[in-house]
């Protein structure tokens, strides 16, 4: 059977090819955007005008108000402690008044190194207040890089966490820095003590370690000095601060670092792109069932500002549970959803097909139920990894504790967007019982109503139908720029000839017949064929997971010989747990597409390499697939062409 995947597939290679789109099919499609756009467009800026008259504060003012009648509600939950708002806000007060007392003001910079615990969230709230701003890092960047942040951010104080601080601490004496709070990751445990030791030893030892770099360096501040300081400085005449707008800095996050392994670029937000996420949220504006009272995993790097927004500031912005979880881990992601019980459970692609393979055969007597928007983030999921996904989450009785039946076919991938957009937008990339109906095309993207998207071509006009173009969209959440890179951040944002400006995602995209969207893979690793065309790595890849029943995922990498100028196309794959038919015909039935749809200069050089439940896909920090990875592995011995192909070039011999 030839499927609407296949077609679409074949229209957009002959686009490639042969340089051509419909353009009937466009200005159809044109009409049909600008009389929905029209309608949204309305509401849209009647929300952002709201926005701009009554909303112009920090965000720590809009989370404030949001939760003024539910001031005993659980803000947060760590590891079986449950703190209030009304605590909540009682610390960031304190906070706030001690950064004030060692002369940080608004627009400092402090350098902070933190894991999701309960005092990063006091941290972020209490800086907002005053208009400090938190330079996010990871332990895991490049050292040299860390001195870097150091070196730019304000010397009076650096924030780490125990965990954090012991990885950094070789980097951290090599800077002048004034106060150095070390948290430890037991400061907020009932009683000091971890009640789930036995699931966490395995991937960390809890235990105070603060203490003991305080004992050896006198300019280590504890968590309970610290806030001590600023509980006294409050009542004094001599604690003001210059109140922060919307148009203010928020935070500076770090980008996933999946193309610039231990330098990512580090990204400046404003207020206003919480806060209107924040709106945009809301029951009434963004038309899905209410959000409020909601209990979200936190376990995403706090560097990443997807956790900053769609985990913490969206959770606390509708008066819900922020449910932290310190340890980062695939492994331990399972063991991470049955201690919190989460009822939104963000993760990447890798995290959820992993713990979904493995989960029955190591808890056998456990379920999810209590799960109920599992949903995928950083990178999309293909149809195939929905299939496994929607299979187990059936067996594993998903989402039974909030809605009577089992859950109907859905797309984990529901949420979509970037760092440089403002983070996760909620519904972008929706598409809900399509991801998995095989005759039928999936309808891509349906822009939230804060964003817009487009696809452009080389002259950067808009693309014609199924033809491949440059991905672009743009927000009220959009970054300020890329912080000390002019460079950077002028090629990101983009200006089409219509006069718009554009974030470009740098990922090729395309309209179907219906006007709608479909993000595809990174751009700038496409291979190189005769008569200047280019093919991109993700058609070799769609070709490979048409096979839905037998290949589970799929990365194509160019693996580029400078030296003989050449380009090798290697297939890593993997193969559903439950695949159908044997090795031998999967694999001369994806190597007979390839040859049959891509030319012949670049399908006769194509091998493949097979990963494994016990040898899965590398992973960047961050939990995303590591390409860079990838391609260092190059074409190693683990490669290998199908036997079909070899008898077919033994014959032609």
């Amino acid at each position: 059977m030839t499927y609407k995947n296949e077609q679409r597939l074949r229209e957009l290679l002959s686009n490639v090819i042969l340089e051509q789109g419909d353009s009937k099919k466009y200005e159809k499609k044109e009409i049909r955007l600008q009389k929905k756009m029209a309608k949204k467009q309305k509401k849209v800026d009647a929300v952002l005008n709201e926005l701009e008259l009554d909303h112009n504060w920090s965000w720590y003012e809009e989370i404030y108000h949001r939760n003024q009648g539910n001031m005993n509600g659980d803000a947060l939950f760590y590891r079986g402690t449950h703190i209030t708002y009304r605590e909540l806000f009682k610390k960031a007060d304190q906070f706030a008044a001690t950064l004030s007392y060692i002369g940080l003001e608004k627009g400092d910079q402090v350098a902070t190194c933190m894991t999701n615990m309960p005092e990063f969230v006091i941290a972020l709230l209490g800086a907002n207040k005053i208009g400090v701003v938190l330079n996010i890092f990871g332990a895991d960047f490049a050292p040299d890089y860390i001195e870097d942040i150091l070196n730019r951010c304000n010397n009076k104080l650096l924030i780490a966490s125990d965990d954090r601080y012991h990885e950094i601490q070789n980097v951290v004496e090599k800077c002048d820095i004034g106060n150095k709070l070390v948290v430890s990751l037991t400061d907020s445990l009932p009683g000091g003590f971890d009640p789930f030791d036995e699931l966490d030893e395995p991937f960390y030892k809890f235990a105070n370690h603060a203490k003991k770099f305080a004992k050896n360096d006198p300019s280590v501040v504890l968590w309970d000095e610290f806030i001590k300081t600023g509980q006294e400085w409050m009542t004094s005449s001599n604690y003001r601060f210059e109140q922060p707008v919307a148009d203010d800095v928020f935070a500076v996050t770090y980008s996933s670092g999946s193309t610039r392994i231990g330098r990512p670029k580090a990204i400046v937000h404003r207020n206003r792109g919480p806060i209107a996420m924040a709106r945009f949220h809301d029951k009434d504006i963004s038309g899905l069932p209410s959000t409020k009272n909601m209990h979200t995993l936190a376990m995403i790097p706090p560097h990443s500002y997807t956790q900053l927004t769609a985990c913490i500031s969206d959770t606390l912005s509708q008066q819900g549970t922020v449910l932290l979880e310190p340890i980062y881990h695939q492994d331990f992601f399972a063991y991470s959803l049955m201690i919190n019980r989460p009822e939104f459970a963000p993760a990447t692609r890798s995290f959820w097909v992993h713990t979904m393979k493995t989960f029955q055969e190591k808890f056998p007597n456990q379920d999810l139920s209590y799960v109920y928007i599992p949903a995928i983030i950083g990178e999309a999921s293909s149809l195939n990894e929905e299939k496994l996904l929607n299979q187990k989450a059936k067996e594993l009785k998903m989402g039974r504790k909030k809605i009577p039946l089992p859950m109907l076919v859905s797309s984990f991938s529901i949420g979509g967007g970037d760092c440089e957009h403002g983070g996760l937008f909620f519904t972008l990339y929706k598409s809900t019982f399509e991801k998995l109906c095989r005759d039928e095309e999936s309808r891509g993207l349906v822009p939230f109503a804060l964003a817009k998207c487009t696809v452009v071509n080389k002259k950067f006009e808009p693309c014609h139908s199924y033809e491949l173009g440059r991905h672009m969209w743009t927000s009220v959440g959009d970054m300020i720029g890329y912080q000390d890179n002019k460079e950077a951040t002028n090629a990101f944002f983009v200006q089409t000839p219509d006069g718009k400006t554009w974030g470009d995602a740098k990922v090729w995209g395309y309209y179907d017949k219906r006007g709608h969207i479909h993000m595809k893979g990174r751009m700038g690793d496409e291979f190189h064929l005769s008569g200047g065309i280019e093919i991109p790595t993700f058609l070799l890849a769609d070709a490979v997971l048409l096979d839905i029943d037998n290949v589970l995922s799929c990365e194509v990498v160019n693996v580029k010989d400078l030296v003989n100028q050449t380009e090798t196309p290697v297939v890593h794959f993997e193969l559903q747990p439950d695949a159908k038919d044997s090795f031998d015909q999967i694999m001369n039935r994806m190597d007979a597409r390839i040859q049959e749809l891509f030319p012949e200069e670049l399908a006769s050089k194509v091998v493949y390499r097979q990963h494994t439940l016990e040898e899965e896909f590398p992973l960047t920090g961050c939990g995303k697939r590591n390409v860079p990875a990838l391609e260092q592995e190059g074409v190693s011995d683990l490669c290998f062409i199908p036997e079909s192909r070899k008898k077919s070039q033994k014959r032609i011999l």
